[in-house]
């Protein structure tokens, strides 16, 4: 029997080598002749900080292991981070693209919401923006975008946090983080003071040599009140720290699809997402059990070195 006689499920038996392959801009990667499964991170790009307004949502993260045939093209595609919102008048900060390999992907981050604007899903949610009432009306939705826009198990990302309700008329209160691969954004702490990102993942250990070490970590909110206040800090993976004022929010780390820093105050503007990344890892893995005929076979075809 192919699987050695043992009854119950047979398990691909593959001799990638454990080869890691990183990829910072999209192109094409040839399998190994003895892959037959490879680990694969898919990082898609993050989402932008809004002027006034939310930190950015990370790109989401597919960490998966799948079927690959050996010696097999195979096409990368590596997302760009969203666009920050520039102050005074510009409310438009963007979404970042989606990352994939083959025929899985990853979806952009949202992008970080401002009271006026309607709440953006992604891989991860971008922060809410904090309300501001003006001669009294009442607030907008101060939500932030929810997260796993792809409908992925385990899910690629997390919701962003709420920004802060209204205060005083013509006050604008700090807003929310961006959320993360392994955690939603934060909420707003108080009115002046902004939620951090959403941590994102570690993956030095998994895959050694790669040119980052952790990724998916959501922007942290701006906070625009008068001071004292504060900006929210970026995620663990690459997200942007949020501004108070003057300043920019700061932009996520290439490479880590960490969300953008939303801007607390004029003048700035809002950090751009982080691009993403897309990693594959060829596995060793056996099947438990070998006839002699698969030995044979594949010390023949020189997969089997040991």
């Amino acid at each position: 029997m192919a699987n050695g006689g043992i009854i119950g499920p047979e398990n691909i038996t593959s001799f990638g080598n454990n080869t890691i392959t990183s990829f910072t801009s999209s192109g094409p990667v040839t399998t190994q002749p003895g892959t037959r499964v490879a680990k694969i991170l898919v990082v898609a790009g993050g989402g932008g900080g809004e002027n006034q307004g939310g930190g950015g949502g990370a790109g989401g993260v597919r960490n998966i292991e799948i079927p690959v045939s050996g010696n097999t093209s195979y096409c990368a595609v590596v997302g760009g981070g969203g666009a920050g919102s520039a102050a005074p008048n510009s409310y438009a900060a963007s979404s970042g693209t989606g990352s994939s390999f083959g025929c899985y992907s990853a979806t952009g981050g949202g992008y970080g919401n401002q009271r006026n604007r309607a709440i953006a899903p992604g891989g991860s949610g971008g922060g809410g923006g904090g309300a501001y009432v003006p001669e009294g009306n009442p607030a907008p939705s101060l939500l932030g975008g929810t997260g796993n826009a792809g409908g992925y198990s385990p899910p690629e990302g997390n919701p962003g946090g709420a920004g802060s309700p209204a205060t005083t008329p013509g006050f604008v209160n700090a807003s929310g983080g961006g959320g993360g691969a392994s955690a939603a954004g934060n909420p707003y702490v108080d009115a002046r003071n902004a939620g951090d990102g959403g941590d994102g993942i570690t993956i030095s250990g998994c895959y050694p040599g790669a040119p980052v070490t952790a990724v998916g970590g959501g922007g942290g909110g701006g906070a625009n009140a008068t001071s004292p206040a504060s900006g929210g800090a970026g995620g663990l993976g690459g997200g942007g720290a949020g501004s108070f004022t003057p300043g920019n929010g700061t932009s996520g780390t290439t490479n880590t699809g960490g969300g953008g820093g939303g801007l607390g105050n004029d003048p700035g503007s809002g950090g751009t997402g982080g691009s993403g990344i897309v990693i594959i890892k060829e596995l060793n893995k056996a099947s438990g059990k070998w006839t002699l005929d698969e030995v044979y076979n594949y010390r023949k075809e020189g997969q089997w070195t040991s």
